[in-house]
């Protein structure tokens, strides 16, 4: 057997056995793929997809987030992307796993094949896959599930351009359409843009200095394009009209500059661990850089940058030019704001480019340029005798490297870790073993030599890669599922899931508790509607109208618990589920003694604002706030602002009033304006920051009693103007220095009855919860702004209280009729995520509401008879019901995914006519040249 044909085979093998070896314990049962994002993000709407899928209904709304959303449209899911639909017929644990290697695969092969259409040898060519599929970019956003799919898309669009340089043709103009479609379906828009951004550098370059057919390559490249945004309409439409109704519209600079890569983490390219953060031994180092260890994820291996080097020094090709530039720039874009001269600021007004947050995601196009780079090394080592002088140099500099990041190392070793540590042997070790498996490789391609370079290459990815958190995931995503106790609860205590939604609270979701408090999206495969939710094209609205929910479900005004906020009674909140106040507090912020939680409460207080809270009995010596007022440079000092009143289990009560000067003061307390007419003097400051050109503060109230077990709380605001924002609560014991955190949501007893107790979080029943639909006897037309601010005081601009039970606010159309009537019954009878079937009876026309997300596409039919759907009460649906009775019917036809599919069709029409022109127009420059040369 000659030895290309060995060569060929073992490659083969080694493409088809290294990811199962890299993700084995998860081939074996051992281990989830669910790293962070992946278990409380993307696993519940895979798992919806497929179960929508297996029931041969269309991917297309959420009912089980936000009280409704749209699923396909969100795109995150990746409910068009074909791997994902394993989760129609597998297990959600085998499934994850098959999705989550497929991409490793899709990576590994597609750099492999790139590799190879520019002429890299085989071996040379799984090495550039290897360091693209097990480098630190895909390895390091493994939880991000549509994120490494849609990244393994970069390299098979390079190929298809590639191909199409080399010998363009209608085939690959079919599979580079085919291509960018699925990288768009896979579901992460920021992968896709700058894969975008590549491609067309990839293709500029290539017309202009590589190929010598311009004219054809830039038809059949541009070709290739338009047909693969014609396929990818079907998910590009429903997603625009998404992206334009939600918080995702635009970025402000704060959230577009978010997580940049610091430029003095580049330490981390060379020694992966520099500053801490593996998961488990033998790393021990905590985490000490900025951000967190995700913006670290540029790591190739010290022996992948050697290669790189090799191929810098030694490769007289423009495409070792192209791409060292092209990991330069992409590597200069992770900086973000730590751009000088503003740069960032500039890269901001870019259109689409401004609309992604994470800079630091530059890694993608970094860590695939130095992968292709490295097996140009590799190919130059064993192709020529005088890599040798390349290899020298690259050794020069790696070492120089290494010895500047191990110098570095050790001047920090007395405040992070050692020179003995595993995170500064392991890099030293492997350069080593680096420089001598190149060395023996150098200048020989024998098939035995070029598997030790290709061996300690992996070996270095792994030393890395497999240390990291998503490997120490060991459990079954089965056993994970299970509901928790407050979900048991629920399930025996309703009869139907769509009878009720659940709302949880906590500053911190993702915490210890994050199981407990069944929070979504984990919460979809149990399934539970809830109103939170965890999605970043969370709709404006409904973020507005769940007390400025964020993306990740957090309600960040608390005010929307107030008897007087009628917000989650009309979407059929009907329990809250919390944690436990009182849990000992964590975190790193300490003022005087006293410990307070890190994640800010903001309980706001103002004018008519009247806070009470129960608590098991919590022994303390004193209450301490971090709190500051707004508005407030007109009160005189020692004015009282507010009255606390704590409860002892005894029977004790300590009043206290709070007084501004003594206790808080006024925020901008610096601010030019304010400190010149200021009349009450500066409490004392213990948190500031930065309010652009001027501090901001935050002081310290301490309310002291003798010990006692405290059972209850009240705080009500005494002044009939300004404001005090609580940002942080705790209860402190002197006598055992425990310090017990108070979060923000102090639900009102008379709206929320406790109704169960599970140790750590406790669920309380909504006593005012709108049934899911129900008949208005009234109509009302508003204004947007005016129904919000209506619903949230529960009584209009006149002061007449607002009752939903009994008008309805809508904002545009015609009149509907409306009537009081004696009997008024609707009953759903039908619930699935597209379709709602309510049967009504009334004696009297009337206003059906729907306690579901009015969205373009939902239409309505009364008895099979089209009906108008009035967007109702802010967020809801509401149709006219002629008295009798009647069956109403709700089904989602979104005509942006009915367009988008005709002209996916039309696209691949296009690619059908395409190819059929493509080949006739050859057939005729074949005669003509023959006619010529006759």
């Amino acid at each position: 057997m000659s030895q290309q044909m060995t060569e060929k085979r073992v490659v083969r093998l080694l493409l088809l056995i290294l990811p199962a070896i890299w993700f084995y314990p998860a081939i074996a049962g051992e281990l989830a793929l669910v790293q962070g994002d992946g278990w409380t993000g993307h696993l519940g709407l895979l798992v919806l997809t497929g179960r929508l899928l297996a029931g041969g209904e269309a991917p297309l709304w959420n009912p089980y987030i936000y009280a409704g959303a749209p699923l396909m449209a969100s795109i995150s899911p990746g409910s068009l992307f074909p791997s994902n639909w394993v989760f129609a017929f597998l297990p959600p644990g085998a499934a994850m796993t098959f999705v989550v290697m497929t991409a490793y695969y899709l990576a590994l092969i597609g750099t492999y094949l790139y590799a190879r259409a520019i002429g890299l040898g085989r071996i040379a060519s799984l090495a550039a896959g290897l360091a693209f599929a097990f480098g630190g970019f895909m390895t390091m956003t493994l939880g991000q599930v549509s994120l490494i799919a849609t990244a393994a898309g970069l390299p098979w669009i390079v190929l298809a351009i590639e191909r199409l340089h080399k010998n363009p043709s209608w085939r690959w103009v079919a599979l580079g359409a085919v291509f960018i479609a699925l990288q768009i379906f896979a579901g992460a828009p920021q992968a896709v843009w700058y894969t975008a951004l590549t491609a067309a550098a990839y293709s500029i370059v290539t017309l202009v200095r590589r190929t010598t057919h311009r004219r054809r390559f830039a038809i059949s490249v541009g070709a290739m394009a338009l047909c693969g945004l014609l396929l990818s309409a079907v998910q590009l439409l429903p997603l625009r009209e998404l992206q334009q109704q939600s918080v995702r519209e635009g970025l402000s600079y704060e959230a577009f500059a978010a997580y940049s890569f610091p430029p003095r983490q580049m330490l981390a390219l060379v020694f992966p661990y520099f500053f801490g953060g593996a998961a488990s031994a033998p790393y021990s180092v905590p985490y000490w850089g900025e951000w967190g260890i995700f913006v670290t994820c540029g790591y190739v291996g010290v022996l992948g940058l050697l290669l790189a080097l090799v191929a810098v020094f030694g490769v007289r090709r423009r495409l070792v030019r192209f791409w060292a530039v092209c990991a330069i720039a992409a590597l200069l874009l992770s900086f973000g704001d730590y751009l000088p001269f503003g740069a960032n600021h500039l890269l901001y007004r870019l259109p689409v480019y401004n609309l992604f947050r994470t800079s630091s995601r530059h890694m993608l196009e970094y860590t695939f340029a130095a992968a292709v780079l490295a097996g140009m090394g590799f190919d130059h080592l064993s192709r020529r005798m005088d890599a040798r002088r390349a290899l020298k140099f690259a050794i020069a500099v790696i070492t120089g490297m290494v010895c500047i990041a191990a110098l570095a190392y050790c001047v920090f070793a007395s405040r992070k870790g050692s020179p003995l540590e595993f995170e500064f042997i392991v890099p030293v070790v492997c350069c080593i073993a680096g420089v001598f498996a190149c060395r023996f490789y150098a200048g020989n391609p024998a098939l035995l030599r070029g598997i030790l370079p290709l061996a300690v290459l992996f070996a270095d990815l792994w030393s890395f890669g497999q240390f990291l958190d998503w490997s120490t995931y060991r459990f079954r995503i089965s056993d994970a599922l299970a509901d928790p106790a407050a979900v048991r609860f629920l399930k025996q205590h309703e009869t139907s899931a769509h009878d009720y939604r659940l709302l949880s609270y906590s500053r911190r979701p993702f915490g210890e508790n994050y199981e407990a408090l069944n929070w979504p999206n984990v919460s979809i495969a149990r399934g539970v509607q809830s109103v939170n939710g965890y999605d970043m094209l969370l709709m404006h609205r409904t973020a507005q109208f769940m007390g400025a929910m964020s993306p990740d479900g957090v309600v960040h005004d608390v005010r929307a618990f107030d008897d007087g906020d009628r917000s989650f009674d009309l979407l059929n909140v009907k329990y809250l589920l919390c944690e436990k106040q009182g849990q000992p507090a964590t975190g790193n912020i300490v003022h005087e003694g006293v410990r307070f939680d890190e994640e800010p409460i903001y309980l706001p207080l103002g004018p008519r604002r009247k806070w009470g809270l129960a608590l098991d009995g919590i022994t303390a010596t004193e209450l301490a706030m971090v709190a500051a007022m707004g508005g407030a440079a007109h009160l005189p000092d020692q004015t009282t602002i507010a009255r606390v009143g704590l409860r002892g289990e005894d029977g004790r009560v300590v009043q206290y009033e709070l007084k501004a000067g003594r206790d808080s003061a006024e925020w901008a307390y610096d601010r030019t304006d304010v400190i010149r007419t200021i009349k009450h003097r500066r409490a004392q400051v213990v948190e500031s920051w930065d309010a652009g050109g001027f501090e901001g503060h935050r002081y310290l109230a301490r309310i002291r009693f003798e010990r006692m077990r405290v059972t209850g709380i009240e705080i009500e605001y005494s002044r009939p103007d300004a404001e005090l924002s609580v940002l942080r609560a705790s209860l402190h014991d002197a006598e055992t220095g425990e310090s017990r955190a108070l979060t923000g949501l102090w639900p009102p007893q008379q709206r929320w009855r406790k109704a169960a107790d599970f140790g750590r979080v406790e669920i309380y029943e909504n006593m005012r919860a709108m049934p899911r639909a129900w008949f208005a006897g009234q109509v009302r037309h508003m204004n947007s702004t005016s129904i919000l601010r209506t619903i949230r005081e529960s009584r209009f601009e006149d002061g007449q209280p607002f009752d939903p039970a009994q008008i309805a606010l809508i904002e545009h159309g015609p009149q509907p009729q409306a009537e009081i009537a004696s009997l008024a019954k609707a009953e759903i009878v039908h619930y699935t995520p597209q379709r709602i079937e309510i049967h009504t009876t009334r004696n009297r026309p009337g206003f059906l509401v729907l306690g579901e997300i009015w969205y373009p596409g939902w239409e309505a039919h009364i008895d099979g008879r089209n009906a108008d759907i009035y967007r109702t009460n802010y967020v809801l649906r509401g149709v006219a019901v002629p008295e009798g009775e009647h069956r109403v019917e709700f089904v989602y036809r979104p005509g942006s995914v009915y367009i988008g599919a005709l002209v996916s069709v039309f696209g691949v029409a296009a690619l059908i006519v395409g190819g059929f022109v493509w080949r006739l127009c050859g057939r005729e420059k074949n005669q003509t040249c023959r006619k010529t040369a006759t």
